[in-house]
């Protein structure tokens, strides 16, 4: 459920079997992009255009890796950590390497790292240290509020001073080195140390306070170092800089061994060094083998998502065919707040390149209200389903707005196929419930898979579908998540 491009490759056909027993309509997942990149001040009038142009074959790049980072310096370690579900790339299907990260977005990374490297009472205390925290600035309702309270009640990231946290600001190199300190002592308090002396070109410039994260940092390999190396502490750290910095946290990776002239070993060092070498050479042929495993699984993965589907369609066909009016007064009565526009299923289906069109239009105009590719996604969500366009926000404000600005185009086709509806979650908060629940699950059922998973917009939670769950993380699940997710056995 990241927020690639809108290429709708991502749309996944099940039936969702309500309480009252009606069969949920086909859902499409779909992602959120925007025409417009931050990093410029281009014009957002050209993608309507963009749909007439000839249609190009699309380069297909591995997964985790974007047209912007194929050759990008940092490419492994961005496709290491998009892969692990700590980083995703922007609507557009970019990456951006060189663009920077503000502190609420660095404090969401950390969030979902600790999630997946720390056991469950270890999160319960961090839970409870949570109350206490808060700041001016930052809403109960933003959504990086979890995430900012997580990694404050873990020690991770402090406020910027004790009542704002000052979410938007940008991450200099120095700030995010010594926060990912913190971060290392957390999950890895054992880290050894593989360079004794440590130093930088421009080591006087580096503030006092992150002076000793940074050389921690150094001396385990996490950063590089060295007599002709520069820090460069007040420069914003970039997304290349941080999925490289976290992919040698979490995967053992090593940054350039700093000149001798600022690293010095003995030979006991050395000789550590080399067993390190080779007990690393016999856990990458162990990883082979794990690999070859994992790539098998997802192949019955894929079987049993293929199977999910047509049992799905089977199901949604038989519930159109019987529905009653006692499941439509049940359904009313469980979400009285909210009245849904009337789906229009007769409308002629549209094809690919139109859908495409029809998507950049909408994106045009949504771009009037939320500006950034980045904002969308945290007060909204967008998916395909019977064959329309909805567009799904929290806010009944900027549902006004969207919709007047969906008006005023005059356009016959926004009118019929576009849908303007309320969540109660954004994307980015079916993100994060969708990384919490992946989590618990592969703990709890070492041999389960996750076949599917979308956000059921319409009863506002995470619809999953898996291979198999115990009573007790059945039970878990309900208890962890309350109405917040939906599980599913497929048998």
């Amino acid at each position: 459920m990241k927020l690639n491009k809108l290429s709708l490759s991502l749309a996944i056909t099940l039936a969702l079997g309500s309480t009252f027993g009606m069969a949920h309509a086909q859902t499409t997942a779909t992602a959120t992009k925007a025409p417009v990149a931050t990093s410029t001040k281009a014009s957002t009038q050209a993608p309507a255009q963009k749909a007439e142009a000839p249609v190009k074959a699309k380069e297909v790049l591995p997964a985790g890796v974007y047209p912007d980072t194929k050759d990008n310096w940092a490419r492994d370690a961005i496709q290491a950590m998009t892969e692990a579900g700590y980083l995703s790339g922007y609507a557009d299907n970019t990456f951006r390497p060189g663009k920077s990260i503000t502190r609420e977005q660095a404090a969401t990374i950390y969030s979902k790292v600790l999630q997946h490297n720390m056991n469950e009472q270890e999160l319960a205390d961090l839970v409870t240290k949570e109350n206490g925290i808060s700041y001016t600035d930052i809403e109960n309702d933003r959504w990086s509020n979890t995430a900012i309270k997580l990694v404050g009640a873990a020690g991770v990231m402090e406020g910027t001073t004790k009542t704002t946290f000052t979410p938007s600001k940008a991450m200099d190199r120095e700030e995010f080195v010594a926060s990912a300190a913190n971060l290392v002592k957390k999950i890895k308090p054992d880290t050894p140390v593989k360079f004794e002396k440590v130093t930088f070109k421009d080591g006087a410039s580096i503030s006092k306070a992150y002076v000793a994260d940074i050389e921690y940092m150094a001396q385990r390999g996490y950063v590089a170092s060295g007599a002709t190396t520069d820090f460069n502490p007040s420069q914003p750290v970039t997304r290349a800089q941080a999925a490289t910095i976290l992919n040698r946290i979490l995967n053992g990776e090593t940054a350039p061994v700093p000149s001798k002239t600022t690293a010095t070993k003995d030979d006991v060092k050395q000789d550590a060094k080399k067993v390190e070498n080779k007990a690393k050479a016999v856990e990458k042929d162990v990883e082979k083998d794990t690999k070859a495993d994992a790539k098998k699984a997802k192949a019955d993965a894929k079987k049993a998502e293929a199977a999910a589907k047509a049992d799905a369609k089977k199901v949604e066909k038989e519930a159109k065919a019987n529905k009653t009016d006692k499941i439509s007064e049940s359904k009313v009565e469980q979400t009285p707040r909210i009245v849904r526009p009337v789906r229009r299923s007769t409308l002629k289906p549209l094809d690919q390149k139109q859908q495409d069109a029809l998507e950049n239009s909408v994106f045009t105009q949504l771009n009037k209200t939320y500006r950034t590719p980045e904002a969308f996604q945290d007060y909204g969500v967008m998916y395909w389903r019977d064959n329309q366009l909805h567009v799904a926000l929290k806010s009944s404000a900027d549902m006004d707005t969207v919709k007047a600005n969906l008006a005023s185009q005059g356009n016959s086709t926004i009118n019929n196929y576009v849908v303007v509806e309320p969540s109660q979650y954004s994307q980015t908060e079916y993100d994060v419930i969708e990384s919490n629940f992946r989590n618990y699950y592969s703990k709890n059922e070492k041999g389960g898979n996750v076949i599917a998973i979308f956000p059921d917009v319409e009863n506002n939670q995470l619809y999953a579908v898996v291979s198999t769950a115990s009573r007790e993380t059945q039970q878990g699940i309900s208890k962890v998540f309350g109405s917040k997710v939906k599980m599913t056995v497929k048998h």
